[in-house]
């Protein structure tokens, strides 16, 4: 039930895994969470949103933007 991913920015995290296991389509991480705020422009756009506008919402601090990946 616990599966250990790595997170670009923290290393090794463990995590729990889908507790439901069906037998035609079993159910997989993929990968780490997201960082707060990482999709939300990508997001934005497929809703319509022109980068001016996106841009706005993040100065207006209506929308976080994720912080750069920490290199490790």
């Amino acid at each position: 039930m616990v599966r250990e991913l790595t997170h670009p920015e923290y290393g090794p995290l463990r995590y729990v895994g889908i507790p439901v296991k069906l037998s035609d389509t079993p159910g997989e991480m993929q990968g780490p969470p997201p960082r707060f705020g990482e999709h939300n422009r990508e997001i934005l756009e497929e809703l319509g949103y022109d980068g001016g506008a996106i841009d706005q919402l993040a100065t207006s601090n209506v929308i976080a933007e994720a912080e750069p990946a920490l290199s490790r």
